[in-house]
């Protein structure tokens, strides 16, 4: 955050757990509330209306602060709520406590209000646009992705604590000895070998299909002249594509000519050595996903289209369907990018008609052939409609691969009848799918993704977590937690002082008391964890644990300056002794 001789905040604390106003994560802000010479708060209140930030009234300097800040954050898909003004210890100065998500989007929401907020009062000028998408920009690269969110968000609805271990997308869920670990959308039970198989379409072909699943007739070629034998022998239409490709990079559908293979060779070539002809099966194109053993989600895939009203353009309609709420903001169609590079549009249907042609009434004008994810699509849930039988094929199909979680590419006339009365045939068993096809805004109501993942890791939630004792009280009072050690095997132990595995010290010791709790819970070998707090401790930076099984009381102090708010603390720690999954 920025900071200047008349910054408003006087101190900044972040509470990394349950502290004495939630038991959420939270900053603590003191600010000056005479700092801004603001008195039409109304006019402040409208402006973050303006922005559609909706929801704020008029108030003093500190509340609208609050409310902007957890705006703010929302609009950066941060799902925060928790805000609350208190008197500080101080006079003309107040405690400002938000929720936050994730720190970095917390504290860069809040250098945004304040920012904003002296530019309404100096009247200088002040690009609000670009310092939103700054922000919004930043909140989409720090917060978890959209294939490790939903485990993630889910693990929290169980009580199972989760843990980022990157700053990207490796999060562990459960403590110690009992933490699985999840990246996008594979776990740590998803083999090396299932996924090297998974990405040998060849091998994958060939597995599946001696077990008696159908897959596409073709075989694999290294030059284009092998490629244009391969598809006379197999027969006019076919598909080329490489053999280890994904998002459909490379892949060429419906190839009717010798001129159209070798083109289509040489795109899929440069994705790889190995390139696969097939068979072109008739059908249309499904994502069917598969989860520990069960078919989870399933979505038919047609390429983009657009339907006339009989008064818009085509042009029109193609920009509607672009900005359209359910394709979510983080993907923006190609179209949108080809126009903003180019200045203008391309030719996008097959019939080539003009851009400002007026399709009919309820007429569907279908923009390209392309099906596959490079180019997002229109996805249409199939989940309640797919027939047992396909059910079974691709669950066996996972299975033979060998993965725990798979997006299986199935090409099918209609997937409520069985494989034998229809063209049918498994194209792909793909070992990282993408879920966010089964996620809102794409699928509503949202297919349970992330309820599946953590089922397939967690028979019950309280396997996720180890037996946690805390100590409160003194420095003096740490012997307690020695003693309640010994004896016993791989026990952490953790104060602001530091962090111990059986005696052995982990890491630096200069670092937080939920640093070196946190480091325990990360460890593989805790299997106990002994945690010494002061009720300065949960004041300073909240308890480092979201439930404990055992307290043990030491020497007590709250007679001083600070005794309510060490009241409030000690309320804390019994409070989240005494939470349940």
């Amino acid at each position: 955050m920025s900071s200047t001789p008349n910054e408003p905040i006087t101190s900044l604390r972040v509470l990394r757990g349950p502290n004495i106003w939630s038991t959420c994560t939270v900053l603590q802000i003191e600010v000056k509330t005479s700092h801004f010479p603001i008195h039409d708060w109304h006019a402040a209140d409208e402006l973050l209306r303006s922005q559609k930030i909706e929801g704020t009234h008029a108030s003093e300097f500190a509340t609208w602060l609050a409310r902007a800040v957890i705006k703010i954050q929302r609009e950066g898909r941060s799902p925060v709520e928790f805000h609350a003004v208190q008197a500080a210890d101080t006079p003309e100065h107040m405690l400002v406590i938000v929720e936050y998500e994730e720190e970095l989007v917390g504290k860069a929401a809040l250098d945004l209000a304040l920012r904003w907020l002296a530019a309404l009062t100096s009247g200088e000028p002040f690009d609000l646009a670009q310092e939103w998408e700054t922000f919004t920009d930043l909140a989409y690269d720090v917060r978890l992705g959209n294939s490790t969110r939903p485990a993630a968000h889910a693990a929290r609805a169980r009580g199972i604590p989760f843990y980022r271990l990157d700053s990207e997308s490796l999060v562990q869920l459960g403590q110690g000895c009992r933490q699985r670990r999840i990246q996008r959308s594979t776990t740590d039970r998803t083999g090396f070998i299932a996924n090297g198989i998974a990405s040998d379409k060849t091998v994958t072909k060939k597995l599946i299909a001696e077990m008696g699943i159908p897959v596409p007739q073709g075989c694999a070629v290294t030059n284009v002249e092998d490629a244009v034998q391969a598809a006379n022998d197999l027969g006019f239409p076919v598909v080329v594509k490489p053999q280890d490709g994904d998002y459909g990079n490379g892949v060429t559908m419906r190839i009717l000519t010798e001129d159209g293979v070798r083109s289509a060779f040489a795109e899929a070539h440069q994705w790889g050595e190995t390139v696969l002809v097939e068979h072109h099966v008739t059908g249309h194109l499904f994502r069917l996903l598969v989860i520990g053993g069960k078919l989870i989600a399933a979505v038919r895939r047609e390429p983009w289209f657009v339907v006339g009203d009989g008064r818009s353009t085509l042009l029109e309609l193609i920009e509607a369907a672009n900005y359209d709420a359910r394709r979510g903001s983080d993907y923006v169609s190609p179209f949108v990018l080809v126009q903003q590079q180019t200045g203008e549009w391309p030719q996008l249907t097959d019939d080539h008609r003009a851009h400002d042609s007026v399709p009919a009434l309820d007429e569907t004008v279908r923009l390209t052939d392309d099906i596959y994810l490079r180019n997002d699509g229109v996805h249409l849930d199939q989940t309640d409609l797919v027939h047992p039988d396909i059910v079974r094929m691709v669950v066996d199909a996972t299975s033979i691969v060998g993965l725990d979680i798979a997006g299986l590419d199935v090409i099918a006339t209609d997937l409520t009848l069985p494989p034998s009365e229809q063209e049918f045939a498994v194209l792909e068993v793909n070992p990282e799918p993408g879920i966010i096809l089964h996620m809102e805004p794409r699928c509503i109501p949202p297919r349970p993704i992330g309820e599946a993942i953590v089922d397939t890791l967690f028979a019950n939630p309280n396997d996720a977590r180890i037996p946690v004792t805390v100590v409160l009280g003194d420095e003096s009072d740490f012997s307690i937690a020695q003693q309640m050690s010994a004896g016993k095997s791989n026990v952490g132990l953790a104060s602001r002082n530091g962090s111990w595995l059986n005696d052995i010290p982990l890491g630096s010791p200069v670092a937080s008391l939920h640093d070196h709790t946190t480091r325990l819970f990360r460890h593989p070998r805790t299997e106990a964890l002994v945690v010494h707090v002061t009720l300065n401790d949960v004041l300073r930076e909240g308890l480092p644990f979201d439930r404990c099984d055992n307290l043990v009381e030491g020497t007590i102090t709250v007679d001083g300056p600070n005794s309510r708010r060490e009241r409030l603390a000690y309320a804390r720690v019994q409070s989240t002794l005494c939470r349940k999954a």
